[in-house]
């Protein structure tokens, strides 16, 4: 953990003060800008360099984070059936629909991202480069690494004192503690 947060602290010498402040839309408009070398994002920063009239390969482009050539993280967008639902009926056509091979290729690629059903037209993902490519990667059967931020590998308590712990060391630069913090989170969950 040491080593790997020492790893971290050389990356943050390369960050932008600000960054710790702003949303990922700020961030990735950065890249498309200029302003900004890289910024490790989700697929739907995609969709959003396409919505800012960026062009991939020239704009904005895409490489896997050092060190993970064959691990692909992966997240949910997930639609739920409240109880009680006044529209039960209706809300699970919704459900049957986005959770359907059309439904999907007509959502994600609008998101600016790939569904994880191994049924996806090629096709519908064909007019993005970016998403061309990741379905292929995702199809290629790489090992799945499951999202941090968005609660797929810890839950909401444990995630809550990693951004705290995060935090005080963004502010202190205090890699010691920031060590034993992550570690005391990771002991209580």
């Amino acid at each position: 953990m040491a080593e790997a947060l020492g790893t971290f602290e050389e990356i943050m010498e390369y960050t932008q003060e600000e960054s710790a402040a702003e949303d990922w839309q700020e961030a990735a408009r950065r890249v498309s800008d200029g302003e900004a070398a890289f910024n490790i994002m989700g697929d739907w920063a995609a969709g959003y360099f396409d919505e800012l009239g960026a062009l991939p390969g020239e704009d904005y482009d895409w490489a896997a984070s050092p060190g993970t050539d064959g691990t692909y993280m992966w997240l949910s967008d997930s639609f739920t059936l409240p109880v009680g639902a006044p529209n039960e009926e209706g809300a699970l056509t919704w459900l049957e629909l986005v959770a359907s091979q059309e439904g999907q290729d007509t959502f994600n690629p609008l998101k600016g991202s790939i569904p994880a059903r191994e049924d996806a037209d090629p096709a519908r993902y064909a007019d993005s480069p970016y998403l061309e490519s990741a379905l292929e990667e995702w199809q290629s059967g790489p090992e799945l690494a499951g999202s941090f931020w968005h609660g797929v590998t810890v839950g909401n308590r444990w995630k809550n004192d990693i951004d705290t712990a995060v935090g005080l060391y963004l502010g202190d630069g205090d890699t010691e503690a920031f060590n034993a913090a992550l570690n005391e989170a990771a002991q209580s969950e």
